[in-house]
């Protein structure tokens, strides 16, 4: 039986050229009609994972935490609180989150918002007034 998930080898085309084959050890090629389908399948657990006044969004392969309250320390628990849900959701499923692709978008007049750290990154904040 093929295995499209593991032990796979795949290599590059540019124009005329192609590189050595290699081997992945885990994944589906990009672009591959599987792929999309395999993203649902594995990411369908997220939905479950994000609970605690606190929703997701989904496009495509982003994911979008909000949470809606007047309290910054009371938001920032439940979302790092989720957040760590979704990460361990991903890592369950061997699939791999971007930290540094992380934003936080805050809507309101507060100029100390102290720092909203996941893991050992920083998050990116953008104020909205």
């Amino acid at each position: 039986m093929l295995n499209c998930y593991c032990n796979r080898k795949q290599r590059v085309h540019i124009g005329k050229h192609k590189s050595e084959w290699q081997y992945v050890n885990k994944g589906y090629a990009h672009g591959s009609l599987i792929g999309p389908l395999s993203y649902n399948i594995f990411s369908n657990d997220l939905l479950s994972a994000v609970y605690n006044d606190v929703d997701i969004y989904n496009y495509a392969d982003d994911n979008t935490l909000l949470c809606s309250r007047y309290e910054y320390e009371l938001v920032k628990s439940k979302l790092l609180h989720n957040v760590h849900q979704v990460t361990s959701v991903f890592e369950a499923n061997h699939m791999t989150v971007n930290e540094s692709k992380f934003q936080c978008h805050f809507f309101g007049k507060s100029d100390n918002l102290g720092t909203f750290i996941i893991g050992n990154y920083y998050i990116a904040r953008v104020m909205i007034m």
